[in-house]
C-alpha cells in the first residue's frame, strides 16, 4: 500500500477512538463511561467488517479472551449483577482491545497505531501539566484526581508513553538514528518528571525500573519470555508484602527499624491492615469472587486506616483481581500471560527484539503491582500489543509473512 493511500485511510482515526474508549479515562469530563461505550460502537463496526483480516492463528486465543470476558460477567451474575454494567464495559475493552490490535497486526500498522497511541499519550501528560500549572489546585478540586485520574493513573500513563515510544524508536529505519535516541531519552525524561511533577514515588520507581532492564536488555531478553519467570515475578510481587506484613507485625525489630531507623509508618501506608483482614473476603468469595470494582464497597466502612481514611483497594494487584472474579478469574488472566509469553518465547529474533518495550513494561506493572493496583486497560494493552507481536515459527512457517517487515519496521 502506498503511503499516500495511508494517508487517506480511516485507520488512524479509528486507533485515536480505540485509545480513548480502551485505554484512557478523562475523569474531567461527566460520565466518561458512557462516552466510551459509545465509542466502542465504531470499533465493534470496524471489526466486523474487518475480522476476516485478523490471523487464523489467532482464533484458539482469542476464543480464551472471550471465555475470559464471559467469567468478568458471570462474577457480577453471581453477586446480584453488581457493576453489572461496568463488568461489561471492562470485559468489552479488553477483548476489543485484542481484536483491534491483532487486526492492525495482519495490515502491517502496528507501527502506525503505536505512534498514535504514544502521540496522544505524551499529548495528555502534556494536557495535565499544564492544567495544573494553570491552577496548582485543581487536582484537590477534583477528588485528588488529574485530568487522566489520580496519581497513578498519570503515572501508569507515563509508563504506557515509554512504551509506545522505545517500541518505536527500536524500528529498523530509527534505530540508528541519533534523532531517535534523543527523541527516547528526551521522552524517558518527562515521563520520569510528570511523576515526580504528580508526587507518584511508585510510578517514578516504575520508570527506573523500565530504564534499568532496558539497559539490562542483553542479560535478561533470554530469561524474560519464559512464562515461568513472567508467572513466577507476578506471584512473588503479588505474595512479598503480603508476607512481608506479618514480619512487621509480629517482630519489635522490624517495627522499630521501619520507625526510627527509616522514619517510615510501619503500617505501610496502612496495607499491613488491609492485609490482615482483607483476607477474609477473599475465602468468602474464593471462587468466582465479589465483581468487577467491587473492593470499594467490600472494603469501605469496614477497614479503617485512620479516623477518616477507609481502605478503597487491596493494595495489591493481584489480590485486587482476585476479589473482583476469584479464583477462577485469577487463573484465566494468568494463563492469559502464560500463552501470550509462550507465543512470545517461540517468535522470532526480529520479533522478540521489537516486542522486548512491551514485555519489561508488563514486568514493571507486576511488580509494582506488590503495592498498587496495576492490573488496568495500560496492562492490558501492554500484553494486546505482546500478542500481536508473536507468533508460532513452528506454525506460521515464515514469520516475515505476519511480522517482518511492516509491523516491525514500520514499512
Amino acid at each position: 500500500m502506498s503511503f499516500l493511500n495511508r494517508k487517506l485511510t480511516l485507520e488512524p482515526v479509528i486507533a485515536v477512538v480505540v485509545f480513548h474508549a480502551c485505554i484512557l479515562r478523562v475523569v474531567y469530563i461527566a460520565n466518561y463511561n458512557s462516552y466510551a461505550l459509545a465509542m466502542c460502537l465504531p470499533v465493534i463496526a470496524y471489526l466486523l467488517i474487518n475480522y476476516r483480516s485478523i490471523p487464523n492463528r489467532f482464533f484458539r486465543f482469542n476464543l480464551f479472551v472471550v471465555g475470559m470476558c464471559c467469567l468478568m460477567l458471570f462474577s457480577s451474575l453471581v453477586n446480584s449483577g453488581y457493576n453489572f454494567r461496568g463488568a461489561f464495559l471492562f470485559a468489552l475493552k479488553v477483548l476489543l482491545l485484542f481484536l483491534f490490535l491483532e487486526c492492525q497486526c495482519s495490515k502491517n500498522r502496528l507501527f502506525e497505531t503505536a505512534l498514535i497511541f504514544c502521540a496522544l499519550s505524551y499529548l495528555y501528560l502534556i494536557l495535565v501539566h499544564l492544567s495544573v500549572c494553570q491552577d496548582s489546585l485543581i487536582a484537590y478540586k477534583n477528588g485528588l484526581n488529574y485530568l487522566v485520574g489520580s496519581k497513578f493513573s498519570v503515572s501508569y500513563l507515563s509508563i504506557f508513553a515509554c512504551g509506545m515510544l522505545m517500541f518505536i524508536c527500536r524500528q529498523e529505519c530509527l534505530r540508528t538514528s541519533f534523532f531517535s535516541k534523543l527523541i527516547m531519552l528526551a521522552g524517558f525524561a518527562f515521563s520520569l518528571f510528570m511523576t515526580s511533577f504528580v508526587h507518584c514515588n511508585t510510578g517514578s520507581i516504575g520508570l527506573t525500573l523500565f530504564g534499568l532492564f532496558c539497559c539490562l536488555r542483553p542479560s535478561i531478553s533470554r530469561i524474560a519470555y519464559k512464562p515461568s519467570v513472567v508467572l513466577t515475578v507476578a506471584l512473588v510481587s503479588a505474595l512479598s508484602l503480603l508476607l512481608f506484613s506479618e514480619i512487621i507485625t509480629s517482630n519489635e525489630a522490624v517495627r522499630y527499624f521501619i520507625t526510627d531507623a527509616l522514619n517510615r509508618d510501619p503500617s505501610l501506608s496502612g496495607r499491613t491492615l488491609v492485609y490482615s483482614r482483607v483476607l477474609r473476603y477473599v475465602r468468602e468469595g474464593f471462587l468466582f469472587g465479589y465483581g468487577y470494582n467491587s473492593v470499594y464497597a467490600l472494603l469501605g466502612q469496614s477497614i479503617a486506616i485512620s479516623s477518616d481514611w477507609f481502605a478503597a483497594d487491596a493494595q495489591d494487584a493481584l489480590l485486587e483481581y482476585l476479589l473482583y472474579f476469584g479464583i477462577v478469574g485469577l487463573m484465566f488472566l494468568l494463563t492469559l500471560i502464560a500463552l501470550i509469553f509462550s507465543s512470545a518465547k517461540r517468535s522470532s529474533d526480529s520479533c522478540r527484539y521489537g516486542s522486548f518495550p512491551f514485555v519489561i513494561a508488563i514486568y514493571v506493572f507486576l511488580i509494582l503491582g506488590s503495592a498498587e493496583i496495576t492490573i488496568n486497560m495500560y496492562f492490558f494493552a501492554f500484553l494486546a500489543f505482546l500478542n500481536s507481536l508473536t507468533v508460532d515459527n513452528e506454525c506460521d512457517g515464515n514469520s516475515n509473512e505476519v511480522n517482518g517487515g511492516g509491523i516491525l519496521y514500520g514499512i
